[in-house]
């Protein structure tokens, strides 16, 4: 009799364990003074606007070198160091890491 009661314990801490390593935690933060913002976006699909939300920015992946990024439905591939022109933006990839960038975006 108590053997359904365990077996419906255990998969529902196999279900609640799946779900929690399977969990992916998107952050951003971002600073701007004049018309020139710092961001870091941490976490794949983690995004930010700014410019009073005429910018959007999102880190579609990094990998350590080489950061995919989608500025204003542009996508815009750089690497540590590296200024991208975007519309009339200048968008510099400050720091790469994996599943991470830093950016100054001049506007």
């Amino acid at each position: 009799m108590f053997v359904a009661p365990r077996a419906a314990l255990a998969l529902l801490i196999a279900v609640g364990f799946a779900a929690v390593t399977s969990c992916t935690v998107t952050t951003h933060t971002s600073t701007c003074h004049n018309n020139e913002c710092t961001v870091n976006l941490n976490g794949g699909g983690s995004d930010t606007t700014l410019f009073d939300d005429t910018v959007s920015i999102t880190l579609d992946s990094a990998d350590g070198d080489t950061a995919e990024l989608t500025v204003n439905q542009e996508q815009v591939s750089c690497s540590e160091g590296d200024t991208k022109n975007v519309e009339k933006l200048k968008v510099t990839c400050d720091t790469v890491g994996d599943d991470e960038v830093e950016l100054t975006v001049v506007g």
